[in-house]
């Protein structure tokens, strides 16, 4: 399976990521703020997994299987 955009997918990721952590630290911790931060960084967690969970190791997949994205 070739995975398309796949840089793109990890700076997308990890900016979701990285503008959590500012979030909660620019923003003294700012509930609304925070809230859309977080949300934001498990979507495109997930949608990563999403694209590539055929080729994830059955063990790792137990990782991921807490947030409702596991087999």
């Amino acid at each position: 399976m070739k995975i398309e955009n796949k840089e793109m997918l990890l700076y997308s990721m990890n900016t979701a990521y990285e503008e959590l952590k500012c979030a909660m630290i620019e923003y003294n911790m700012n509930e609304k703020e925070v809230y859309f931060r977080l949300g934001s960084c498990l979507h495109w967690i997930m949608d990563c997994y999403e694209r590539v969970k055929e080729i994830v190791p059955e063990e790792q997949k137990n990782i991921i299987s807490f947030a409702g994205g596991g087999e």
